[in-house]
């Protein structure tokens, strides 16, 4: 029973580098309220990030973060992404697409759709782009 229990265990430690790998390429569901470009004076974001498209980059200032998966926490996001620039492409549903590209330098947003983070690509998948309320 010692050996079978040892055996069990040692798969598990020897398997854990691959399973955490396979981690970072699943799809993360997101919402973020960002200024797309720079916010207003006294509006301090918690990440800038730069996402590009179609040979154009556009500023993310995210104000407020919400992962709708329980594995990755909003700072190994920002973690993984640092090092890259842009840090994201933008992908997904092309009328989430043309709503961010078109939106107004200084403008409030809500984004949401899924992260994509596995090697090589970064992508930010869009779903939906609104215009965000002062309650956002």
């Amino acid at each position: 029973m010692k050996r079978v229990l040892f055996a069990t265990l040692l798969c598990l430690v020897l398997a854990a580098p691959a399973l955490a790998d396979e981690g970072t390429n699943a799809p993360v569901q997101f919402r973020f309220t960002t200024y797309i470009g720079d916010p207003p004076k006294g509006v301090n974001p918690l990440w800038k990030w730069t996402v590009g498209h179609k040979d154009k980059t556009y500023t993310m200032n995210v104000v407020k973060t919400e992962l709708l998966s329980q594995s990755v926490m909003p700072q190994d996001v920002d973690e993984w992404v640092m090092p890259y620039k842009p840090n994201f492409n933008i992908v997904g549903d092309d009328k989430a697409i043309n709503a961010f590209t078109s939106t107004k330098p200084g403008d409030k947003v809500v984004v949401s759709g899924y992260l994509r983070m596995g090697d090589p690509a970064r992508n930010l998948q869009l779903d939906t782009v609104t215009a965000a309320s002062d309650k956002n």
